[in-house]
């Protein structure tokens, strides 16, 4: 399997599901243990945790992250039959204690999943086989992960910033949100919600620019609304054919939380957010 990944990740609810069926309809391998949204929950035992931000602070266990992840992954090419012990004491570790939002018996089967992978026969695969993962919070480690995999492809999944600040999926919120923002935040305070999708976006938007090429902006909105221009950008950028994909086979509509921040008093929001949102193109009319 060769090393070349697309990754696709967003703030939570972004719509980074419907983008990992379309991957994984075009063939893409994504993993062996996800949920029902195709979260890679290898990635998320690996990388999730709030004490890996800043990452550029914690190289040594970044790079264990990566190669594990990496190893779990790609392992049809792996000269070994399995882990070693120092890989399951790292593994182990990182089951040991609860998390935000994952119990450790959670974790532990993670752990148990990455051991199951190893056993059996591997899979039958060439070096032209593309893989990827799915996990919302990997936009918080592209920079390191290029570097590490150099020929690996981003699609960051957008939607519009005020119906994500009046939804209930503040997960990020909760567990970035501090460090993120240098402050307390409150999960169901909107206008931190904003505040922390504007933070999220101002970081992609500057390695977007230094990585061109490598990473796609996509506009869930959009592909909704024009899935006839949209999909075939993303095929495009992911190296699939074009033209067996069509946007009523994906059942791709606009979800009915679009433009729900209408229904909303905007004057909770911060003026420099809204003006953050205006600058991507979304109008808060």
């Amino acid at each position: 399997m060769g090393i070349s990944p697309i990754a696709i990740g967003g703030a939570g609810g972004s719509g980074t599901r419907v983008i990992a069926e379309i991957l994984h309809a075009q063939g893409i391998y994504l993993g062996d243990d996800l949920n029902a949204a195709s979260d890679n929950l290898w990635f998320t035992l690996l990388f999730k945790r709030a004490a890996l931000f800043p990452d550029d602070q914690h190289v040594e266990a970044m790079n264990q992250a990566c190669d594990l992840f990496l190893k779990v992954m790609t392992r049809a090419r792996s000269v070994d039959t399995g882990l070693t012990r120092q890989e399951m004491a790292q593994l182990n570790q990182l089951a040991a204690e609860d998390r935000l939002h994952h119990p450790k018996q959670w974790l532990k089967q993670r752990v148990d999943s990455m051991q199951l992978a190893f056993s059996g026969q591997p899979r039958e695969v060439t070096r032209d086989d593309q893989w990827g993962w799915k996990e919302p919070n990997v936009h918080f480690f592209v920079p390191f992960l290029k570097a590490r995999i150099p020929s690996l492809r981003y699609i960051h999944v957008v939607r519009h910033g005020l119906d994500m600040a009046f939804s209930a999926n503040q997960n990020q919120l909760a567990l970035w949100g501090e460090r993120l923002l240098g402050r307390p935040v409150d999960v169901n305070d909107p206008s931190d919600a904003l505040s922390y999708w504007c933070r999220v976006h101002q970081r992609v938007k500057k390695y977007a620019d230094e990585l061109k090429g490598s990473v796609l902006w996509f506009d869930f909105d959009r592909l909704c609304q024009q899935p006839e221009t949209q999909l075939p950008l993303l095929l495009e950028f992911i190296g699939a054919p074009n033209g067996h994909l069509t946007s009523q086979k994906l059942g791709i509509t606009p979800p009915p939380s679009t433009g729900r921040f209408r229904d909303h008093d905007l004057s909770v929001f911060r003026r420099e957010d809204l003006d953050f949102v205006q600058t991507l193109g979304f109008s808060i009319d």
